[in-house]
């Protein structure tokens, strides 16, 4: 399936796009068919909170993990990614996108997107990882 064959426009949210897109990833022609999938669900979306999301996944599906890079989530105490930093001291909009990063790390059903998630969610500074991912230790 190409980019040109999805129609973005059927999905009523983003909770829709990325079940259709846990689906049928492994069909998809070309891994950037869901990227830019993306970024026209984002641009036509009418919700906020959609738009806000699409971006995040946006953001995660051009991480590069080869860079050795950690995912970047911003300290309110800098303004700017920080290596080590609670959960507590990021900022809001941080906090709002590691809190869907992490719902959506537990709730896709998609094997490959589920360890992507994950792997982000293990670059994430290393302060957020015990106090928010103990329960999958356990």
């Amino acid at each position: 399936m190409a980019t040109e064959e999805i129609d973005t426009t059927k999905f009523n949210s983003i909770l829709e796009f990325n079940d259709f897109f846990d689906d049928l990833f492994l069909e998809l022609v070309h891994k950037r068919s869901r990227l830019n999938s993306l970024v026209k669900f984002r641009d036509q979306a009418k919700s906020l909170a959609d738009k806000e999301k699409a971006q995040f996944e946006i953001d995660y599906a051009i991480f590069d993990f080869e860079s050795q890079a950690y995912f970047p989530l911003l300290c309110k105490k800098t303004n700017k990614p920080e290596k080590v930093c609670s959960y507590e001291d990021l900022t809001y909009a941080a906090k709002r996108e590691f809190d869907y990063l992490l719902e959506r790390a537990n709730s896709t059903e998609n094997v490959l997107f589920k360890a992507h998630y994950f792997h982000l969610l293990w670059r994430c500074p290393s302060m957020y990882i015990p106090n928010h991912l103990d329960h999958l230790f356990r």
